[in-house]
């Protein structure tokens, strides 16, 4: 089968893939006159990549978007990781997934991924349907982390958790109704947190698999709190009661 490519784009994203070495690199695009990117030329030349100086309007062309910062290259979509890998991977004594139901904007994914792997979470699930995917948009809003963390994509989540149940996670969701706050919830992994989006939250058949609802506290005449900064405050939370 042949691979499909696609052309993710600014610096921080391209660097990533050529040291992350997940996808397979074709050709790298840099804007005409630009002498920048001089580790990324340097890595992208020891592997063989290469590389092409074109001009604005055709990095345009390529990316699809003003905001490519002079650079692009042409990958292999992003792999996913299987389930059942990361019961025979030792990420640590201390396991943490995140599992995201109804993130459909790929912005928010890739936000909610560069806090991921900055805070210390190990894999992130992701729905087949109605989920953002791990597109070049989502690349680049995630600093590269995307390129790091390992996905998971499952076609049916409520069964996704009981598999984890199974394995001995305990299954925590984020949701306003929650019945404490995070600091005040006894937390402990291996663990799965669970964040919705913004304005529907967790689905009901989702919510209803949780061992635990919890809560952010929050102030203030803004009743809620976007998806991905709802989701770095839950990660780091968790992240400190795991580590008590």
């Amino acid at each position: 089968m042949m691979d499909e490519f696609e052309y993710i784009f600014g610096p921080h994203c391209v660097e990533a893939a050529l040291k992350a070495k997940k996808r397979k690199i074709d050709e790298l695009y840099i804007l005409q006159g630009n002498r920048s990117f001089r580790e990324i030329r340097n890595n992208a030349l020891k592997r063989k990549i290469k590389i092409n100086t074109i001009t604005k309007e055709q990095l345009f062309k390529l990316t699809n978007t003003r905001k490519h910062q002079g650079i692009a290259a042409k990958v292999t979509q992003l792999p996913f990781m299987e389930l059942g890998e990361i019961f025979n991977i030792g990420f640590s004594d201390k396991p943490f997934l995140l599992i995201l139901d109804s993130i459909e904007d790929p912005r928010n994914l890739g936000s909610i991924a560069r806090s991921a792997l900055c805070l210390g979470v190990d894999a992130i699930i992701i729905p087949k349907d109605r989920s953002a995917w791990p597109t070049p948009s989502a690349s680049k809003a995630s600093a590269g982390a995307l390129e790091y963390i390992p996905i998971i994509c499952e076609t049916n989540i409520t069964r996704t958790i009981e598999e984890l149940k199974s394995k001995g996670y305990w299954i925590a969701g984020l949701a306003a109704e929650g019945d404490d706050q995070i600091k005040n919830t006894n937390i402990s992994a291996p663990i799965a947190l669970v964040t919705g989006s913004e304005g529907k939250g967790i689905r009901p058949l989702v919510r209803d698999k949780c061992d635990f609802l919890m809560k952010i506290h929050q102030q203030g005449p803004v009743s809620s709190l976007n998806a991905g900064v709802a989701s770095a405050i839950a990660i780091y939370e968790c992240v400190q009661k795991i580590k008590e």
